[in-house]
């Protein structure tokens, strides 16, 4: 027996270095100096610009357990580190130095203090005598003058008067890929370019809570609010915003102990400059978000559009600008991090990165009442029609009856009937805050999923009449992007069908129904019964067709895949397109009503 080794240690550690996304660069420094100061009574970390040649270099020092020469050099290696357990389930990854020396070629210099002295690495990429780049610590020219035993760890204690080698303390400059490069406004060398908050930013979306004691600043030059202040976590802002505004920036936690996971749900109120509350308290933007919280840390992050993607389906359909949901899992979750630690996956054999869409249902069902009231506020006036809903329901039971009559099979089995078996249906509308007890009690997968061993109420068999929303205005659609260029957008998890107004369907019906009856004497009466009538008909149409495709799911065998596909933006877009095939019997029951001089 013996121990597999790698047969090229220069290519490995090239490859896991450059395929390593830099976006976890800060979090990896960051977590480092967090971990440093664990240990010890003054947990400061302090992030700020250091000169170098003339140009700002980020630089990242705290006052944690520092290393002497010896630890210092050890800790470059990969996958080596100084007082760390070494397991994925810990914060052992590929670490700093990986997510850092892609986009710091030029160097990443370490510097420690312990015992009153200061030792000094530098890290980059250099060619090797066969004109191959590689990563090393390159040595000192002098090595007479580095005080160790190293050629590539200098001693730099002359550098810091006597003062600054009392107690221990560890630095981290970034060079950067070239001299004259600002590290702080430009850490990737513009492959990305960065915003000039995007250090209080990456912090703010990464790190949910920080140990207690530890106080992070940003320099002046490090923070788009100037001066030096302290970096303070979301639900620490949440907190002061709240003391001062009780009435504007709400919170509340559900915590789900039977299913080892909270959720978080936050409201933040529009201040003033098109702001909401909170920019007033925090170093970064006021952009609302959702993620998946893992011991303190925030995975799946999505802000901007790909929070207002996602707010619809978790129940969020207006207000997303001002609403952010956080769901956070218990340490003992069987989820574990990937080894660059940009995402967590579920412990099983497929490996899948968890999502907050995986949480869907939970997250709707258990909304707090005073967030659904908030979320009405957002909403524009109702679009119910008795008519359509009339319509749409004896549609329900008609195919309910049909079904339950054709349940035999080619050989002459007993077919199921609907709601009995087969994959469900998870449209149940409640708004009660209670949990169906039938939910999987230990979270282990999505309890959205359909598949599997994941037992679903069976409040969720049934198949409900969709509630429809239209979008008439372009800032409507801002929170709607998905729907933007398609007529229609349908999300199962709350039932719920928005249909686009400015979609070419609904503005060259509205228009061709408008020319019909330009000659009707009140203008004004005419177009708003026409509005209401393409309302009315794309809320039939496309509720039908939902209603079949649903039916469909438990009847004819087929799979939550071939449902999905036929319930996407693209389908509704497709059959809407159709409209002028119905043109006459619209015009027809519109006829009836200008006939007689009523309006619905």
């Amino acid at each position: 027996m013996s121990k597999l080794s790698i047969g090229d240690e220069s290519f490995l550690i090239k490859r896991s270095i450059d395929q390593c996304s830099n976006r976890m660069m800060l979090r990896e420094l960051v977590q480092n100096a967090i971990e440093a100061n664990l240990t010890v009574d003054k947990k400061n970390i302090n992030i700020f610009s250091t000169d170098y040649e003339g140009a700002q270099k980020l630089s990242v020092w705290n006052t944690g357990t520092g290393m002497d020469e010896h630890e210092l050099r050890k800790a470059c290696d990969l996958s080596s580190s100084i007082r760390k357990t070494n397991a994925m389930d810990e914060n052992f990854g590929i670490g700093a130095k990986v997510a850092s020396l892609a986009v710091n070629k030029l160097g990443l210099r370490f510097r420690s203090c312990k015992n009153g002295k200061a030792c000094e690495v530098l890290m980059g990429e250099q060619k090797n005598l066969n004109g191959e780049e590689e990563y090393v610590r390159i040595d000192y020219e002098d090595a007479s003058k580095t005080k160790t035993q190293y050629e590539d760890v200098a001693d730099v204690s002359h550098l810091y008067d006597n003062d600054e080698l009392k107690f221990d303390w560890t630095e981290v400059v970034l060079y950067g890929n070239k001299e004259k490069q600002n590290t702080v406004l430009d850490p990737f060398d513009g492959n990305p370019k960065v915003s000039k908050n995007w250090i209080a930013k990456s912090l703010y979306h990464r790190f949910y809570r920080l140990p207690k004691g530890i106080k992070i600043i940003l320099s002046n030059e490090v923070n788009k609010k100037g001066g030096n202040r302290e970096f303070r976590p979301f639900p620490e802002i949440l907190k002061i915003a709240n003391k001062e505004h009780p009435d504007k920036v709400m919170s509340e936690t559900v915590n789900l102990a039977d299913q080892n996971i909270k959720i978080h749900y936050s409201y933040d109120s529009k201040g003033s400059a098109n702001n909401n509350i909170t920019y007033n308290y925090t170093l970064t933007s006021d952009v609302t978000f959702s993620g998946v919280i893992y011991k303190n840390e925030i995975y799946d992050l999505r802000e901007s559009n790909k929070w207002y993607h996602t707010a619809p389906s978790l129940g969020i359909p207006f207000g997303s600008k001002n609403i952010c949901i956080l769901v956070e899992l218990s340490d003992e979750a069987k989820v574990g991090p990937d080894q660059y630690r940009e995402n967590i996956r579920w412990d099983d054999s497929e490996k899948a990165n968890v999502s907050i869409d995986y949480f869907q249902e939970v997250i709707y069902k258990n909304r707090p009442q005073w967030l659904i009231d908030k979320i009405k506020e957002h909403s524009p006036q109702s679009d119910d029609s008795d008519q359509v809903k009339k319509q749409l329901e004896d549609l329900i039971k008609s195919l309910s009856l049909l079904n339950n009559r054709n349940m035999i099979n080619k050989d002459g089995s007993q077919k199921s009937k609907i709601g009995e078996d087969g994959p469900k249906v998870p449209v149940s509308r409640s708004t009660d805050k209670k949990r169906d007890p039938n939910i999987e009690k230990k979270l282990r997968r999505p309890i959205t999923q359909l598949d599997g061993d994941v037992s679903i109420s069976k409040e969720l068999l049934q198949v409900d009449v969709p509630e429809f929303h239209i979008l008439r205005t372009d800032e409507e659609l801002k929170e709607h992007p998905s729907i933007i260029n398609r007529a229609a957008l349908y999300y199962e998890t709350t039932n719920i069908v928005y249909i686009n107004f400015k979609y070419n369907s609904s503005l060259d019906m509205i228009a061709a129904l408008e020319k019909e009856y330009g000659n009707y004497n009140d203008q004004e009466l005419m177009k708003k019964t026409v509005d209401k009538a393409v309302g009315d008909f794309f809320k039939l149409l496309l509720g039908r067709s939902i209603i079949w495709c649903l039916i469909k799911r438990k009847t004819d065998g087929w799979s939550t895949e071939d449902v999905a596909d036929a319930l996407k933006p693209s389908t509704f877009s497709i059959i809407c397109d159709d409209w002028i095939a119905h043109l006459d019997k619209v015009k027809k029951s519109l006829g009836v009503i200008f006939k007689d001089k009523k309006v619905a």
